[in-house]
């Protein structure tokens, strides 16, 4: 399911513990965390604890529930994304681009017919995202529905995608024409920033670094926008696959068996086994 975290809820500095129906308080640690007058053992918008949210999940014994926001979404579901009210997904063997609210709803088809769309990101008013096919290519459509258009063809594999306010980035994945490629969001060159990788993946940006993981390789590393010296943040990893960063961090996941969740810091430093 989808968590996030509301503003707290917090009762007032001399309220009595809530009572149930037979005249008995509830537990004392389910009145007084953080103030909030609740049970956070069972309650959906302070789950575990004051001010987490469910966002539509139910709370059981202080962890939230997953919510199914679709179901039919075969065959393979694959890259996902997010925007302030919706999640975005890409159907690869079903050839379709889906949207839908984040709190639940109808899902909303942005485009059919693709051939294997795979990285998806948005931007404040579109939809990109790339086709895994050795003559593939990174499209847009409108978030609110419209045509589908290719911004660049005849790539090499395209898998990971992201953007910022100036240049969509993807990465090519395919061993006989791997890289990072860069390209400004209103169509013009192309620059490959990074050429050589065995299995590029996942592609992210924080609008000054490019950052990927290269599944056969087992790399992860970061390169300035425009292109420069390429970092190494990380190296022999177990198939580094999806990833996502912050504001100081890389992270993703090691795609093997037993699998596990990594972070690397920007600035130097030992890759961190989060979960195994």
């Amino acid at each position: 399911g989808l968590w996030g975290f509301a503003d707290l809820t917090v009762g007032d500095a001399g309220s009595e513990p809530t009572r149930d129906a037979s005249g008995g308080s509830e537990a004392a640690a389910d009145v007084t965390e953080g103030g909030c007058s609740t049970n956070t053992q069972a309650d959906p918008r302070n789950c575990g604890r004051c001010g987490h949210d469910c966002l539509g999940g139910a709370c059981a014994n202080g962890v939230c529930e997953p919510v199914v926001l679709a179901t039919g979404q075969t065959p393979l579901p694959r890259g996902l994304t997010l925007d302030a009210t919706n999640v975005y997904w890409t159907v690869l063997l079903g050839g379709t681009v889906v949207t839908a609210p984040k709190d639940g709803g109808t899902p909303t088809t942005l485009a059919s017919g693709q051939d294997r769309p795979d990285g998806i990101v948005v931007d404040a008013t579109t939809v990109f995202w790339t086709l895994n096919t050795t003559a593939g290519a990174v499209m847009k459509a409108p978030k609110t529905g419209g045509a589908a258009v290719a911004l660049i063809a005849g790539q090499a594999s395209p898998q990971g995608i992201a953007v910022d306010a100036v240049n969509v980035y993807w990465t090519n994945e395919a061993i006989d024409g791997g890289g990072v490629m860069q390209m400004p969001l209103g169509g013009g060159g192309v620059v490959t920033l990074a050429s050589g990788g065995l299995y590029p993946s996942s592609a992210e940006t924080d609008g000054t670094h490019v950052f990927w993981t290269d599944y056969g390789d087992g790399l992860i590393a970061m390169i300035p926008v425009g292109g420069g010296s390429v970092t190494t943040l990380a190296a022999g990893q177990s198939g580094p696959s999806y990833s996502a960063i912050d504001t100081a961090n890389m992270y993703w996941a090691d795609y093997t068996t037993p699998g596990t969740v990594m972070k690397a810091p920007f600035d130097g430093g030992a890759a961190t086994t989060l979960a195994s």
